[in-house]
């Protein structure tokens, strides 16, 4: 075992072919995979004890091995695996390495062996098991590496030619093997049309969503509160009454022939079925359509997999009506009951959500039955189309819905769904009832009609107007942001509408998932896209929502929150904490002050502070993950504290004003020092350049910084990304600063994947967050496994904003154009987009979205701002004043601070600070107290209120009476 060690390629993460002469020979071999087999033989040894690196070592292996050697050649339907790279044995005219039945076989074992070692070992492997099933798929009797007459071949051309011995027992044999392992498992793929129906394990669906509906209703007096995605053609993850409480996970169509054949098929076509919210009901309507290509009658179901609540394994399900006449319903009993679990999903009165839903069909359904999610009766009619028999009630079990829409060659029809709160089966089936009084066409054009209004007020930008798909790109991203906010709470938008790698997640709690959560970095950003667009009253309440639901009476402003303000995650974040300031500032400019507002200037107040007494450090950067002194975060607390230094100055606070410029200004003048590495590392050599973020301020210091999700251990010095381009994006560097060039120059040595007509990039090296890159390439992100950050879309944007001012090499509009390429084929934009050109069994492909989260509402707004940027030659968001005081009035240059000098003493419970200055003016702030007073003839002296305890005092000396054009110094104290 101990002598593998001498063929493991550290480099490629496998086991090579074999050493010779000492060299290895680093080609992947099939009969590698016989490893596994042994392993387990190994494992199951009493003296011996497998190590989990030894276990990781394997895993890794196998995957590689997989994926490199699984072959699926172009226009064929030959698919399997090959002997080893570079086998060129009796290919003849081919140029590639010709598939084998035997070597698919031993795939197949070793793949299902694999899964078997890591559950054994409390791991999960599950994702080697379906790749298991894939692989024996292909040795079915009607694979491609069969014969007319049932048997394996030993050798199959691309051109689906089978060649050598025929048939081989070895590939028998071991697919005998595998069937008796899958068997066991449980995993033997379905007998018919590779189709399964809801699975007793409740899980969320895939974050890559095509579609996203509601009515652009969210003024109305009474607007109608549903929402819904779409993925691949099957309606996903119903929202009511809020935008972050999912009732359902999937509605889709089974179709089954009425013939002896057992054809059953769950239909994913798009085109097949249309979808819309009825602006009047709380409900969504279907038109679906139905039509046979081979005149053969079926039988078309509609299959509602219900998640009442965010959860889906205790509800209860009815059939209401008489026989050949139903309708259906399920609710969460837990109103009648009052046997309520703990939920961290309650309503404005704070009392948890019970929801019903009903299912309902404009002629009724003729057959209908409630059924339990993984029973033996929906398998059975989901697997070879057996009509179970029908149930009336289920209870405290997950709950499928299933109604025959129609019976024949053709079939069309109007089906429902509705909503109701408190249970109210009643309730939620007149919604649906309503819905289909009144049709299906006319909720469509009352949809629609709400669209049409909500963008009649949104004139297109130049750089979109003259290019079809820019301007419908751009209508989408806008639509997209309107989409994703709440209608109770209003200004309340969630990150997205979706659950990362879903299928990987259990909806097993009643409490939040993915990102339908509110981030006030996030929701500054669908701010500025609103407030670049003129739609005030939105962007107003949005940050309205922020100081009322998420600040506390510290300022404090957490990670994220469920949609009433309820924290979900608590973690400090300085840009979370400092975007709002920077959105009542811009409000302000456009007339909306204090009095105009749901807020006042108190909010502002306690968020600068907070800022101003434990930044500039942050215990999470913008990409939550990492301590210390980030430039990203550091750039958003300076435009943050200028620009409620800004609203200081109107409202008559001067001494909070003084406070935060000198902040501001200190912060400029060291960020440099915080964070950017003049000596670099071997592998980064562009001097000076910014670090991603330090521990302790010292770019120097060559810290060893673990990266999150499993990620690499590094010098700090060779983590880099893009985040120092938020230092001029909000105006407080030029673009020209020799540090963001030599920086540039680093990201796009590093972390940049050209794609046409522009680039994407990675967030850093190093990122974990994606995808799994070895074992199971492509599989779903979880926590217990490595993953690959993949391109985000949204930071081509961010360098186009930094294009629009400087020079690195890209051109504004082609970045555009990029970002619309990485759309979806519903104009969604994804949070990632796929980075590599080889093939996975996921059919990723480059440049389009992933299993994360898609639509991302952050990517919507860079998109909508960009567009608008490049009309204006410059970002559209950055904040005047910041720009001004530092690009254009070098105000924290060092020859224009004051000098300063301070003494303090207590007196009782009282503080007493002078010193001397140079400068005309100082302000003096303690936790509970401050004061600004002039420098007489160099001197000055102030008392203060203070806490028990510790205290921090700021001080803070202007060179000028006039504050905004000021030079300061400023000294922090902790008493």
């Amino acid at each position: 075992l101990d002598g593998l060690d001498a063929l493991w390629d550290e480099k490629q993460g496998a086991y090579g072919m074999r050493l010779a002469d000492g060299t290895l020979d680093r080609r992947l071999d099939a009969a590698t995979l016989e490893l596994v087999g042994a392993f387990r033989e190994v494992d199951a040894l009493d003296a011996t004890t497998l190590e989990d690196e030894q276990v990781e070592r394997l895993a890794d292996h196998v995957g590689l091995a997989l994926d490199t050697l699984f072959r699926n050649p172009r226009d064929s339907e030959v698919a399997g695996l090959a002997r080893y790279e570079g086998d060129r044995w009796r290919s003849a005219e081919q140029d590639a390495e010709k598939v084998w039945s035997v070597t698919t076989a031993m795939g197949a074992l070793a793949a299902v062996e694999m899964g078997r070692l890591l559950a054994d070992r409390d791991g999960d492997g599950e994702a080697y098991v379906r790749r298991a099933g894939r692989l024996y798929e292909l040795l079915d009797e009607d694979g491609p590496l069969t014969s007319e007459a049932g048997y394996l071949a030993e050798q199959v051309f691309d051109d689906g030619t089978l060649d050598s011995a025929t048939p081989l027992g070895w590939p028998h044999a071991i697919r005998l093997h595998v069937t008796a392992l899958l068997a066991d498992m449980a995993a033997l793929p379905p007998a018919t049309s590779d189709i399964e129906g809801p699975t007793d394990r409740p899980t969320w669906t895939t974050g890559e969503k095509f579609g996203v509906a509601t009515a652009a209703d969210h003024d109305a007096e009474d607007p109608s509160r549903v929402w819904f995605t779409l993925t691949e053609g099957a309606l996903t993850e119903a929202r009511f009454p809020r935008v972050d409480v999912m009732n359902l996970r999937t509605l889709d169509f089974l179709v089954r022939a009425r013939d002896d054949s057992g054809y059953t098929v769950r239909t994913h076509r798009e085109d097949r079925v249309e979808y819309a919210t009825d602006p009047a009901h709380d409900a969504v309507v279907a038109d679906v359509a139905f039509e046979s290509a081979d005149d053969t009658e079926y039988d078309v179901f509609a299959v509602a997999d219900t998640s009442l609540a965010n959860t889906g394994g205790a509800d209860r399900g009815l059939r209401l009506g008489q026989a050949g006449h139903h309708h259906l319903v399920a609710r969460d009993p837990s109103a009648y009951t009052g046997e309520h679990d703990q939920s961290l999903l309650v309503d404005e009165n704070g009392e948890g959500y019970s929801v019903a839903v009903a299912m309902a069909a404009a002629d009724r359904f003729d057959w209908a039955t409630v059924g339990v999610a993984g029973g033996d009766r929906l398998r059975s009619l989901f697997a070879d189309g057996t009509l179970p028999e029908t149930r009336s009630s289920v209870d405290v079990e997950n709950v499928v819905l299933i109604g025959r829409l129609g019976s024949g060659a053709t079939t069309e029809g109007t089906l429902a769904l509705g909503f109701a709160r408190s249970a109210d089966t009643a309730a939620a089936l007149g919604e649906a009832d309503g819905a289909l009084e009144r049709g299906f066409e006319t909720a469509r054009a009352d949809y629609a009609a709400t669209w049409a209004d909500f963008l009649g007020d949104s004139d297109l930008p130049d750089s979109v107007a003259g290019d079809e798909a820019l301007a419908n790109q751009y209508r989408s991203a806008l639509m997209c942001l309107m989409a994703v906010e709440d209608k109770t709470y209003h200004g309340a938008s969630i990150a997205s509408p979706s659950v990362p790698w879903g299928e990987a997640v259990t909806a097993d709690r009643s409490k939040g998932y993915g990102y339908n959560f509110v981030w006030s970095r996030d929701l500054y950003q669908v701010f500025s896209a609103f407030e670049t667009v003129g739609a005030l009253d939105i962007a107003r309440q949005q940050l309205e929502y922020i100081y009322e639901y998420q600040q506390d009476e510290n300022g404090f402003i957490p990670q994220n929150t469920y949609i009433n303000g309820i924290t979900r995650w608590g973690g400090e974040q300085m840009d979370n904490i400092s975007f709002p300031q920077v959105m009542a500032y811009h409000l302000a400019e456009h007339g909306i002050g204090f009095d105009d507002a749901a807020y006042d200037y108190e909010n502002v107040r306690r968020s600068a502070n907070y800022v101003a007494r434990h930044g500039p450090a942050t215990a999470q950067e913008r990409w939550e993950e990492e301590s210390g002194y980030s430039p990203s975060s550091i750039a958003a607390e300076i435009a943050g504290l200028v620009c409620a230094g800004t609203l200081a100055v109107e409202a008559g606070h001067e001494a909070d004003a003084l406070v935060w410029f000198a902040l501001a200004d200190h912060w400029t003048n060291n960020v440099d020092a915080w964070t950017a590495t003049e000596t670099g590392t071997e592998r980064h050599d562009t001097t000076p350049y910014f670090t991603r973020i330090t521990r302790d301020g010292d770019p120097e210091a060559g810290h060893l910084r673990t990266l999150a999700n499993d990620g690499p251990t590094l010098d700090e010095r060779d983590v880099i990304d893009g985040g120092f381009l938020e230092l001029v994006r909000l105006g407080v560097y030029p673009a020209d600063d020799e540090t963001v060039e030599n920086s540039l120059v680093e990201v796009d040595e590093t972390i940049r994947v050209d794609a046409d007509p522009a680039a994407g990039f990675y967030r850093y090296n190093g990122d974990g967050y994606g995808e799994r890159a070895t074992g199971e390439v492509g599989a779903p992100w979880t926590v217990e496994h490595s993953g690959k950050g993949r391109l985000w879309p949204l930071l081509t944007g961010e360098r186009a904003e930094y294009e629009l001012l400087g020079d690195a090499g890209l051109d504004p509009t082609d970045c555009l154009r990029a970002m619309a390429r990485f759309a979806n084929s519903g104009r969604l934009l994804p949070e990632q987009v796929w980075d590599r050109q080889h093939e996975t069994g996921y059919d990723w492909e480059f440049g389009e979205g992933t299993g994360a989260a898609t639509p991302l509402a952050w990517a919507a707004a860079q998109y909508v701002r960009l567009a608008h940027g490049i009309d204006a030659g410059e970002p559209v968001e950055t904040p005047a004043v910041v720009a001004e005081r530092y690009r254009e009035r070098g105000v924290s240059e060092p020859d224009r601070s004051p000098a300063l000098r301070v003494d303090s003493q207590f007196r009782g419970d009282q503080l007493v600070v002078s010193g001397e200055t140079t400068g005309v003016r100082v302000a003096i702030a303690t936790p509970v107290d401050r004061t600004i007073v002039d420098a007489a003839d160099g001197e000055f002296e102030a008392t203060l209120d203070i806490e028990r305890g510790e205290n921090t005092v700021i001080v803070a000396a202007a060179a000028d009476e006039d504050l905004e054009r000021a030079g300061t110094t400023v000294t922090t104290l902790r008493l």
